[in-house]
C-alpha cells in the first residue's frame, strides 16, 4: 500500500472498515463456530480495531468514545451502516472537527444531518459543500428548499438550477419552479412547465399529479378534474392519489362521484385505509373537506413525501429518510410523514427512533391508532412486550371508558327527563358539525340519520332553523337499530378490531395464550360475517388454542382460516404439522405440508414439517434428507435441530444424533424440550419409542 496516494489514516481506515465487515460476518457465523475459533477470530479483529483507538461496548455493537479522527470516522461509518443516524451524525461531526477540509467527511456528515433532521447543521454544511463544489446536487437541493420555504424564490430558483442533475434533480427543480409560478399568480407558466416532455414514465406521472394539485389550488376546476381523472385511471389503487381526487370532487359539489371512486378503491383493497375511511364518513356527513395540498409549501412537501414514501416501501432506507425528513422540514405537523418515517425505521429495526416519529402523529388524525399499534410493536420488538400490552390496553380502556361515560350520561338524562332533545340547525351547519356539537364526535353523524328518518340518506337536506332530534333513551335508540348497525356503531368503524388483533399478537409473543385467544375472539365477534382477509384472526386464535392444548378448538379455527384463504402456507403448515405431531390424518397432513413447501420452498419450518411427517411414517432416510435441508435453511431453531438428531438416531448415526442434541442446548430450547434432550443424550431413543413411532406404512400420493 506504500504506493497508494492515500494518507496513513485513510489506509488504516480501509483496513479497519474491512475488519468491521469481518466482524459483522463473524456475528452471523458465531453459532456455527467452536468457542476457540470464535475467540481467535475476535482477537484478530480486535487487534485491527485497536489501531484506530476504537472501543466497543461489551454488550452492544454500538461504537463508543472514539478519541481520534480515525476512531470517530469508523464509529460514524459503523453507526451509519446500522441506520443509527443520530449517533452516526455525532461521530462524523467529531471526525470533521479533526479534518474540516475533507470533502468526503463533509458530504457524509451533511447527509447524516439531513437523515437526523438537524436542519441548522445541515444548512451550515450545505453552504460549505457549495463553496467547495458549486453544483453539488444534494447541497443545492436542500438550500433551494430552505429558500423556498422562506419564500425567497429568486435564491431558491438559483439553487435548484445550479444543482439540476439527473432526472430526479430536474423533476424536483421543475416542480418547485411550478409552485413558485403558482404562488406568484402565473398559473399558465406553471402548467406549461409541468407539461415538458420526459422519457421517464414516473417523471411524467409526478408532473401530472402536480398539475392537478396546482390547478386545484388555483380554482381551475376543469383542468384539475381532467388531470386527476387521467391519473386515477392509471393508478386507482394509490391511496394518496385517490384521497386527493376524492377531496377535490367532494369540495366541488360532486360528492356522489367522490364516494364512487372511494367505493371502487375499497372494493379492490384488503383493508380500508384510515384516511380514506374518514374521508368517506366526512363526505357522507356533508362535512367541510380539506385538500392534502392548499399552498406552495405543502405542494413542494408533497413531492418529497411521495418520493420518500416510495423509496421507503422499496427498501431504500437512507433515501427514504432524507426525502421524508425534508417533507417534514417544509410542512409542520405532517403526521403522514411522521407515520411513514416511523414505519420505515420499524422495518429497519430502529425501534427507539421509530417510536419518536410515531409519537408525533396527532391524535386527531385517522392514522393515530395505527401509529400507536406500531409503537406498541416497536416496544415489544425492543424486548418490552409487557409495556406494549399495557399501552394498548390503556388505549382500549380509554375508548371503552369514553363510550361507557357517554352511555351513562344518556341514561342519566333519560332518568331526569323523558322529553326528547333537539338541536336547531344554524347557518353553515352540516351533519358533521351538528354531531360534533351534540355528541363531541363528528363521526356520529350516522346517529342523526337514524333519529331523523326524514333526512333519508341525503345530508344536504338540513337547513337553518330545522330541528333535529339528537337524543333518545338508550333502550329506544338500540331498539331502532338493526344488529348490523349496532355492531358498526359499537366498533366506531372497526378500529377496535385492530386493537384486538394487535393485542392478540402481543399476548402470543408473551406466551399468555389465554389472553391471546380472548382478544382474537373479540376480533372475530366484531367482524360479523368473515371475509377472506379475516383468516388471520382464526389462525391466531388457533395457535393460542393449540398452545393451550385445546386441540378441537384449534383444529376448527385452522380449518376456518383455510376456508377463508386456502393458499396460506403458514396455516397449511401449522395444521399439517399439528396433525403429524399427534399422528393424526397423516396422508391429509402430508398433502397440506407439501402445498406449503411448494408455495414457500425456502422456509426451513415448512421443510422441517415435511421431514417430520416422513419421520412419523417411519421413512427415516427421507426424513433425514428433508431435515438436513431444514437445518440449513433455519440453523438456529432448536426444534428443527432436535428433529434432525432424532432422525440420525433412527438410521444408526447415533454419534451425530448425540452431537445434534447437544448442539440444541445452546439454542435456548423451551423447558419441555430441554427435559427431553437431557434424557435422550443419556439414554438415546429406546426401541420401545421407535416401535411406537413407526406406524403402519401407507402410500402417500
Amino acid at each position: 500500500m506504500d504506493d497508494c496516494p492515500l494518507s496513513q489514516g485513510a489506509k488504516k481506515a480501509i483496513l479497519i472498515v474491512f475488519a468491521l465487515k469481518f466482524m459483522d460476518c463473524l456475528s452471523q457465523m458465531k453459532k456455527f463456530l467452536s468457542p476457540v475459533a470464535t475467540l481467535i477470530s475476535a482477537v484478530v479483529v480486535g487487534s485491527f480495531l485497536l489501531v484506530g483507538g476504537v472501543v466497543f461496548a461489551e454488550r452492544s455493537e454500538t461504537i463508543t468514545e472514539p478519541s481520534s479522527f480515525l476512531g470517530s470516522y469508523l464509529a460514524g461509518r459503523y453507526a451509519s451502516s446500522k441506520h443509527d443516524t443520530i449517533e452516526a451524525a455525532m461521530y462524523m461531526r467529531r471526525a470533521l472537527d479533526y479534518e474540516p477540509a475533507n470533502r468526503h467527511i463533509l458530504e457524509q456528515t451533511f447527509l447524516l444531518e439531513l437523515m437526523a433532521g438537524h436542519w441548522a447543521q445541515a444548512t451550515n454544511l450545505a453552504n460549505k459543500l457549495i463553496a467547495i463544489d458549486p453544483s453539488h446536487p444534494f447541497a443545492r437541493l436542500f438550500r433551494g428548499v430552505g429558500e423556498f420555504k422562506d419564500k425567497r424564490y429568486d435564491h431558491s430558483q438559483a439553487h435548484f438550477t445550479a444543482g439540476n442533475e439527473g432526472p430526479l434533480g430536474a423533476l424536483i427543480g421543475r416542480i418547485a419552479q411550478a409552485w413558485i409560478y403558482s404562488d406568484n399568480g402565473k398559473y399558465d407558466q406553471a402548467m406549461t412547465l409541468l407539461r415538458e416532455k420526459s422519457d421517464t414514465d414516473w417523471v411524467r406521472d409526478y408532473q401530472q399529479y402536480h398539475r392537478a394539485l396546482i390547478a386545484d389550488v388555483n380554482g381551475k376546476v376543469p383542468d384539475a378534474e381532467r388531470e386527476f381523472a387521467r391519473l386515477y385511471r392509471k393508478y386507482h389503487q394509490m391511496v394518496r392519489l385517490v384521497g386527493s381526487y376524492a377531496q377535490f370532487l367532494a369540495r366541488n359539489d360532486k360528492k356522489k362521484a367522490a364516494l364512487k371512486i372511494l367505493g371502487q378503491h375499497f372494493s379492490k383493497s384488503r383493508f380500508k385505509h384510515p384516511d380514506l375511511e374518514k374521508l368517506e364518513a366526512e363526505i357522507k356527513a356533508n362535512a367541510s373537506i380539506r385538500s392534502h395540498v392548499t399552498n406552495s409549501n405543502e405542494g413542494l412537501a408533497e413531492i418529497f413525501f411521495s418520493l420518500g414514501d416510495r423509496r421507503a416501501e422499496n427498501g431504500g432506507v437512507d433515501d427514504g429518510l432524507i426525502f421524508l425528513q425534508i417533507s417534514r422540514f417544509l410542512r409542520k405537523d405532517f403526521s403522514a410523514a411522521d407515520y411513514a418515517l416511523g414505519s420505515l425505521l420499524y422495518r429497519a429495526k430502529k425501534y427507539d427512533r421509530a417510536m419518536v416519529f410515531l409519537g408525533n402523529v396527532k391524535e386527531t388524525v385517522p392514522l393515530w391508532l395505527d401509529s400507536q399499534i406500531l409503537r406498541a410493536q416497536s416496544l415489544s420488538s425492543n424486548g418490552d412486550t409487557k409495556a406494549a400490552i399495557s399501552m394498548l390496553e390503556a388505549i382500549y380502556d380509554k375508548v371503552g371508558a369514553a363510550s361507557k361515560a357517554e352511555e351513562d350520561g344518556a341514561e342519566e338524562a333519560d332518568k331526569k327527563s323523558e322529553e326528547p332533545q333537539y338541536y336547531t340547525v344554524k347557518e353553515g351547519d352540516t351533519l358533521w358539525t351538528v354531531a360534533q356539537s351534540a355528541y363531541g364526535d363528528g363521526t356520529r353523524y350516522k346517529d342523526l340519520f337514524m333519529l331523523n328518518p326524514e333526512l333519508g340518506d341525503d345530508a344536504a337536506k338540513i337547513f337553518p332553523g330545522q330541528k333535529l332530534l339528537i337524543t333518545k333513551s338508550v333502550a329506544q335508540l338500540k331498539g331502532s337499530l338493526s344488529p348490523e348497525a349496532l355492531v358498526e356503531e359499537s366498533l366506531r368503524p372497526g378500529r377496535d378490531i385492530d386493537l384486538f388483533n394487535a393485542l392478540g399478537k402481543l399476548y402470543l409473543d408473551e406466551k399468555n395464550y389465554r389472553a391471546a385467544a380472548d382478544n382474537y375472539t373479540k376480533a372475530i365477534n366484531a367482524i360479523g360475517r368473515p371475509r377472506p382477509v379475516d383468516w388471520f384472526y382464526f389462525y391466531g386464535r388457533g395457535i393460542s388454542y393449540e398452545r393451550l392444548k385445546e386441540w378441537p378448538k384449534a383444529e376448527k379455527d385452522f380449518k376456518q382460516a383455510l376456508k377463508l384463504s386456502p393458499n396460506r402456507p403458514d396455516v397449511l403448515n401449522y395444521l399439517g404439522y399439528s396433525w403429524v405431531d399427534q399422528k393424526l390424518n397423516l396422508n391429509a397432513a402430508m398433502k397440506l405440508i407439501r402445498r406449503a413447501v411448494k408455495l414457500k420452498p425456502n422456509s426451513g419450518y415448512y421443510v422441517d414439517s415435511l421431514g417430520w411427517a416422513h419421520y412419523q411414517l417411519g421413512h427415516y432416510k427421507e426424513a433425514v434428507t428433508y431435515l438436513e435441508k431444514a437445518v440449513s435453511l433455519q440453523p438456529d431453531d432448536p426444534v428443527i435441530n432436535d428433529h434432525l438428531g432424532d432422525a440420525y438416531w433412527r438410521i444408526g448415526r447415533k454419534l451425530e444424533a448425540k452431537f445434534q442434541w447437544k448442539h440444541v442446548l445452546g439454542l435456548e430450547p423451551e423447558k419441555d424440550l430441554l427435559e427431553k434432550l437431557k434424557n435422550k443424550m443419556e439414554f438415546g431413543l429406546s426401541d420401545r419409542q421407535q416401535a411406537k413411532a413407526v406406524i403402519e406404512k401407507k402410500t402417500i400420493d
